[in-house]
């Protein structure tokens, strides 16, 4: 069940108490912040989430899975179509620590993997991790001005990262046109769903604006204003498939987990004013308590969409 208005003014009263209200309201996200963001954020996903550096959802069909296999279900699907189209390169961007494309480095040898992401300290623990790989390359870069393209790509992916984009339409058209022909791009990320109702009051407005800033986020993106973008008539675009009922699961060991720290907001602040903690342990409280709110009223979800360049552009461009 989604929160009462009870909850959702406790828990934000709760994370008020330890960052305060004007803290948040006043928080601007940048590049910079971002990279903040996720160098802190890297202890938590791998003392907590994976030791490995994933740093994205776990999708669950069944139960039984490891917690492993269900992180890896996206590079396994990102597999299939290597299998099957890939010719020789693929770029992941927002690679984060590297867990995907290191994962579809190893099993694929004869393929060539390039991995971009915003945060250095990220870049240095992939190529940490892949030093044994020949077949892969990282490098530091922002995917909303690249500088790293040398080639065509036959598989162009990203995991929870777009959501970053300052100009999702502007990315996703800059990188189709880096295919090669019969290439895709493949997207798994959170965004606002289709048709959902408006933020019905003050104090979910602020459970909003918290879990956007718990994610290092002006907002999460509205899916229909995406694919309804005037620069997207340009390519093919795949119904989008949704998965927010295969990462509940997950998320709800994210919200009990959150719930528990926060029984002591004093305690937290204390922690975070002596430099216990990061600033962005608390962003995680707050990603942590509201994210299962607003998927489970209906107002978030979690989908993958596919992109292709039509052949005639792809050939031209």
């Amino acid at each position: 069940m989604a929160m009462t208005q009870e909850e959702i003014q406790h828990y934000c009263t709760a994370i008020y108490r330890i960052v305060g209200e004007r803290a948040v309201e006043r928080a601007e996200v940048s590049p910079q912040v971002i990279r903040d963001y996720y160098a802190q954020s890297a202890f938590y996903y791998r003392k907590v989430h994976s030791p490995e550096g994933a740093m994205h959802m776990p999708i669950a069909f069944a139960e039984g899975a490891s917690h492993r296999e269900k992180l890896r279900y996206q590079a396994d699907y990102f597999e299939c179509i290597i299998r099957v189209a890939c010719r020789g390169q693929v770029l992941e961007l927002g690679c984060g620590m590297g867990f995907n494309t290191q994962h579809l480095a190893n099993r694929n040898p004869g393929v060539h993997f390039t991995g971009i992401d915003l945060t250095p300290g990220n870049i240095d623990r992939a190529r940490q991790q892949s030093r044994s790989l020949a077949n892969v390359s990282f490098y530091p870069d922002d995917f909303d001005q690249p500088r790293h393209q040398p080639q065509r790509y036959d598989l162009i992916f990203a995991v929870e990262t777009l959501c970053h984009s300052r100009d999702l339409p502007k990315l996703l058209l800059h990188f189709t046109q880096r295919l090669n022909p019969g290439g895709r791009m493949v997207i798994f990320d959170g965004y606002v769903k289709p048709g959902a109702s408006a933020l019905a009051t003050d104090w979910e407005q602020k459970a909003y604006q918290l879990l956007s800033w718990g994610f290092a986020l002006d907002g999460f993106q509205d899916l229909e204003q995406v694919l309804g973008a005037p620069q997207l008539a340009t390519l093919h675009v795949d119904p989008p498939t949704e998965y927010t009922a295969n990462i509940l699961s997950n998320y709800r060991a994210f919200y009990r987990g959150a719930k528990r720290a926060l029984r002591f907001p004093g305690v937290v602040k204390f922690l975070l004013r002596t430099r216990l903690l990061s600033p962005a342990f608390v962003k995680q409280l707050a990603a942590g308590l509201f994210g299962l709110h607003f998927m489970k009223r209906g107002y978030l979800g979690y989908y993958k969409l596919e992109l292709r360049a039509h052949p005639q552009r792809t050939a031209s461009a």
